[in-house]
């Protein structure tokens, strides 16, 4: 006889996850990769979020030594400011870059292959001008963050080995 099962749905969940990865970069919980940019700032940050937001990431973290808890990876041409907008954007979905600093920052997401943005020709188009609130500030949202969100969480436990938990 077949057994019967049961289906739960998690309505809060796309916010949960949300919340979890603020959570995350705020406190800096269980950070495993520390990015030095340009300027000699550095970033602590999870391997797991880098590795699912950008494809040059993955290819650099994939690299690195499976023994080693905690890498450091140096970025030649990306300052404090443009990387915090991107980890901005890969934890949060969104982001807020000042305009004089809006070329670099267009120039580092490209570089850096971030999925979304990875595909747009005309990334002007995914910056909405904020000049109403701010005459200063470009807003860059991620459109499809929510389903980024479960794809990251769904390849996240793909890779853990549960034999040895």
């Amino acid at each position: 006889m077949k057994e019967e099962e049961i289906k739960l749905k998690w309505k809060s969940y796309s916010s949960h996850l949300t919340q979890f990865l603020q959570d995350l970069m705020m406190n800096q919980s269980f950070t495993d990769v520390t990015l030095v940019c340009d300027d000699g700032q550095e970033i602590k940050s999870h391997k797991f979020v880098l590795c699912t937001s950008s494809f040059v990431l993955k290819n650099m973290i994939s690299s690195l030594p499976q023994t080693q808890n905690c890498g450091r990876l140096l970025w030649k041409g990306i300052k404090n400011q443009e990387m915090m907008s991107i980890i901005e954007l890969m934890y949060l979905g969104k982001t807020e870059v000042n305009q004089e600093r809006k070329e670099f920052f267009i120039t580092a997401i490209k570089s850096l292959k971030i999925h979304e943005f990875s595909k747009v020709q005309a990334i002007d188009s995914v910056i909405n001008d904020k000049q109403q609130q701010s005459p200063c500030k470009y807003e860059m949202k991620w459109e499809n963050y929510s389903e980024h969100l479960l794809r990251m969480l769904q390849e996240m436990f793909k890779a853990v080995d549960f034999t040895n938990v």
